[in-house]
């Protein structure tokens, strides 16, 4: 029976041993292993970016009974262009887009959201801003592995859905 016991305790401590360094291997990075992409196919982009799903209901939201204006077709909003339209500057070899928008911000006329889509349509980055003069709209977006192409929307709480032309990301 002491045989039995002490048996067990060694099998528990050996599992445990085991369960410990199975563990590590699972915390360990692929590159360390070496199992992960090469040099030659490794990208900037961020794999671990996190896509909120609420993001697309939001912007279902505003695009369902907010009008969208372009530089080349910016209806009733003619002129207002250079302060509503986003303005996307990609960080090179960072895997990231920076938006912002030359727009006041006030109480009562304010950049409500900064948005982007991917070559899909999905909503792959989603930003809103406070309506108080100290905030400046302008974030630096992570983009998702694969994504090839985005465009980047500005929404104004007065002037409406502002969208800029589509902006290769891959090259």
């Amino acid at each position: 029976m002491s045989n039995n016991i002490l048996d067990q305790k060694i099998n528990r401590r050996s599992m445990m041993r085991a369960g410990a360094a199975f563990s590590v291997a699972l915390t360990i990075p692929n590159w360390l292993w070496g199992c992960g992409p090469d040099e030659e196919t490794t990208d900037n982009n961020a794999d671990d970016v996190t896509i909120d799903p609420a993001w697309e209901g939001r912007v279902e939201t505003f695009e369902t009974d907010i009008p969208t204006y372009t530089s080349e077709m910016p209806g009733e909003w003619a002129g207002k262009e250079a302060t509503h339209l986003p303005i996307v500057m990609l960080l090179a070899g960072q895997g990231s887009v920076e938006v912002s928008t030359n727009h006041e911000m006030t109480e009562e006329h304010f950049i409500a959201a900064h948005y982007i889509k991917d070559q899909d349509g999905r909503v792959i980055a989603f930003a809103e801003y406070a309506n108080d003069p100290d905030v400046t709209p302008r974030t630096t977006f992570k983009l998702p592995s694969g994504t090839t192409k985005i465009t980047v929307f500005s929404y104004c709480n007065k002037h409406d859905i502002w969208e800029a032309a589509a902006t290769d990301v891959m090259g």
